[in-house]
C-alpha cells in the first residue's frame, strides 16, 4: 500500500509535540500534584488521538503466515 502522506505528517507533528511536552515536564517547574493531574490529561489525549487515527488498524503486529 502507498503511505499516507498527510497521516505520516501529522504523527511527526504529534511525535514532536509529546517530545517538547516531556522535555517541559523534566524541567522540574511543576510540583507532583500537578505533574499528576497533567499525565492523567496526557494520557487521555493519546488514547484519543490513537482512536481517531485507528492506531490498533496501522500498529498491530500481524502474525506471521505458515508456508504450506
Amino acid at each position: 500500500t502507498i503511505p499516507n502522506r498527510e497521516k505520516n505528517l501529522q504523527l511527526i507533528e504529534y511525535a514532536n509535540n509529546f517530545s517538547r511536552l516531556s522535555n517541559f515536564i523534566k524541567s522540574g517547574i511543576f510540583n507532583s500534584e500537578e505533574k499528576s493531574y497533567f499525565l492523567e490529561e496526557l494520557e487521555t489525549t493519546i488514547k484519543e488521538i490513537k482512536n481517531a487515527i485507528n492506531w490498533d488498524k496501522w500498529f498491530v503486529k500481524q502474525k506471521p503466515q505458515k508456508e504450506v
